[in-house]
């Protein structure tokens, strides 16, 4: 990072954004335009769950048809990680399954453990799905590596 004043700098450098005061611009005038619609289409589904959303729902707020067009209804965490998985496959060779996990394994209870494997070289690592809202619970999105490396 020593040629660029900030990590995002460093990433936009030679994309169609450019700068990221180009990208912030963007990412603004596009909230600002969508939100009414994200929050009609939100206020729809809560009528229809009777609860808040999850975070990994809030993607199918905006046009929540397109979902009901393809035969799904409700984006589900299983769902979401049987795509992916389905995705993964196709491009890389690497599946997702949700995995049983070991006593004392969880921190919680409502976390999700995924296996992720590679069809020829084998397992490459597990991955924990702690998606749902709870009481001291974090707010921003974290990654740990447990154990560095390449197959």
């Amino acid at each position: 990072m020593f040629r660029f004043g900030s990590f995002a700098e460093r990433a936009l450098q030679g994309s169609m954004a450019g700068c990221p005061g180009r990208a912030r611009e963007f990412l603004e005038l596009a909230a600002r335009q969508l939100k009414p619609e994200v929050e009609e289409e939100a206020r729809k589904l809560r009528e229809i769950r009777g609860k808040d959303l999850d975070a990994w729902e809030m993607a199918a707020s905006v046009k929540p048809e397109v979902t009901r067009r393809g035969g799904g209804g409700p984006i589900s965490l299983g769902n979401s990680i049987r795509g992916l998985s389905r995705l993964f496959m196709h491009l890389y060779g690497i599946g997702l399954n949700v995995e049983r996990a070991g006593n004392g394994e969880l921190w919680s209870g409502d976390v999700v453990k995924v296996g992720v494997v590679h069809e020829r070289k084998g397992d490459l690592g597990t991955i924990y799905c702690d998606l749902k809202r709870r009481e001291a619970k974090w707010a921003h999105d974290c990654h740990f590596t447990l154990r560095g490396g390449r197959w």
